[in-house]
């Protein structure tokens, strides 16, 4: 029981000190936040120019891949079907 007086009082400590310091604290860290804000925007900001041209170059690739597939799609269509033989069998290639 007596720890948690103790707790008690070293929080409102605490609370009151803070809150007495930070006036006299806030002047010196505003500098050091700020810079902290501009770093952390200026990452932000190549981050996202980093993600946009991955997907461009991501769209691209897709693009690319669906002509393909279109092209190979249109070429076994146009290509005409090898006839069987007469005999009956299939698997043997007609002569060149």
């Amino acid at each position: 029981m007596a720890l948690k007086g103790a707790n008690i009082l070293a929080g409102l400590a605490i609370g009151i000190g803070g809150g007495l310091l930070a006036p006299l604290v806030a002047p010196i860290l505003k500098p050091f936040g700020r810079s902290i804000l501009k770093a952390g925007l200026a990452a932000t900001d190549q981050a996202k120019v980093a993600f946009a041209e991955l997907s461009e170059r991501t769209g691209d690739i897709l693009a690319e891949v669906r002509s393909e597939i279109e092209e190979e799609r249109n070429s076994t269509v146009q290509q005409p079907k090898p006839k069987a033989r007469p005999d009956g069998d299939k698997n043997h290639r007609a002569a060149i």
